[in-house]
């Protein structure tokens, strides 16, 4: 007659073994080449990094910091304004620059001869 320790052993005998688990080795990360192109993932990273930076830049500069946003002095920066390179735009208490239209501004500047 057959024992329950006889049936778990012949059910054990008839499931297969299990897979045995790989070793995890800890290995250094190797470091790419210096000319080695760059994976998806460092490039959708590097993605997400350039639109994270610009979300923490303001839409709007104030007309004080505007001089030192564009990089010229503040004299230069009022002749300019003056006339009418830049649109300021009017809030309570406060005159702003959009950020946009200033690095507009400056894309469309040509480049000295030299």
């Amino acid at each position: 007659m057959l024992t329950e320790s006889d049936l778990e052993d012949a059910i054990a005998a008839a499931q297969p073994a299990p897979a045995p688990v790989p070793e995890i080795i800890a290995a250094e990360t190797p470091t790419p080449a210096p000319d080695a192109p760059a994976s998806a993932a460092h490039q959708f990273n590097l993605f997400i990094e350039r639109i994270a930076d610009a979300a923490r830049r303001p839409l709007l500069i104030s007309q004080e910091d505007a001089p030192e946003f564009l990089g010229i002095k503040r004299t230069a920066f009022f002749r300019l304004k003056a006339e009418g390179a830049f649109r300021p735009v009017s809030l309570p208490g406060a005159t702003m620059y959009k950020r946009r239209e200033l690095e507009v501004w400056v894309e469309k500047l040509k480049h000295a001869r030299g």
